[in-house]
């Protein structure tokens, strides 16, 4: 499912590091990856996908939360994908609609 937020305002969300069994892991390493998505409604095919916003990660906070935020810079669609320890979580990866 998608999700709306707004170009220009700081956007966090927050992720519970599990293990594959949904134990509480103290070992986790997430790995985020921010991508803005091309219109297939572009009438410029051949434009340049713009750069994605750059991605902070909190310090992992007991139990085992992790926040994710980074500010969107223009509308359109970016895919957050997200691994933990090398495999995808469930829900990943996660579409989100940019209004201006």
């Amino acid at each position: 499912s998608k999700r709306t937020i707004v170009a220009g305002c700081a956007v966090a969300l927050v992720v519970e590091c599990v293990d594959a069994f949904g134990n509480l892991t103290t070992d986790a390493v997430l790995t985020p990856l921010l991508t803005y998505i091309p219109s297939p409604t572009s009438e410029v095919a051949a434009e340049q996908p713009s750069a994605p916003p750059r991605l902070q990660l909190s310090e992992p906070k007991p139990p085992n939360l992790v926040a994710v935020s980074f500010t969107p810079t223009r509308a359109g669609t970016l895919r957050l994908s997200l691994e933990l320890n090398g495999a995808p979580l469930a829900r990943s990866p996660l579409s989100l609609d940019v209004v201006a």
